[in-house]
């Protein structure tokens, strides 16, 4: 919560809470909460309000928008392959993100887009993540 209290001068500044302001604002910046309380049966731990992890701004942007923890991101990337990406616009620019199961070859090729304004991870468990800024073509 936001407290006021009056400066020397007679000046009115606002002083925050620190973890209140990262909470509502870290996603601006690609960060999000890596352990919830909602998920604490899922990643085996509680909640832990000051630990945040980087995952980039689009990623964070749709899962701020989304209302998805971490692992409900991950999981629910399942569903939105090249054809029916996440799509999040920053205010400068669109991403675009989606999702390519590996196949059991050790070899899964990976549609991208043409512009090549792109990133591909992979997601630690079974596929890869596409991360477009920009029209997926």
């Amino acid at each position: 919560p936001t407290r006021r209290s009056s400066d020397l001068d007679g000046t009115i500044s606002r002083i925050l809470d620190p973890m209140d302001w990262l909470e509502n604002n870290a996603w601006r910046y690609g960060f999000v909460r890596s352990y919830t309380d909602a998920e604490s049966e899922v990643t085996g731990i509680g909640g832990a309000a000051y630990h945040f992890r980087y995952v980039g701004k689009a990623h964070a942007g749709v899962m701020h928008e989304e209302g998805l923890t971490l692992s409900a991101y991950i999981e629910a990337l399942h569903d939105h392959r090249n054809g029916n990406p996440y799509s999040y616009d920053d205010g400068n620019d669109t991403w675009y993100v989606y999702y390519v199961p590996a196949d059991s070859t050790n070899t899964t090729p990976v549609p991208v887009p043409r512009h090549g304004n792109y990133e591909i991870s992979g997601n630690n468990t079974d596929g890869y993540v596409v991360t477009s800024r920009g029209k997926i073509s």
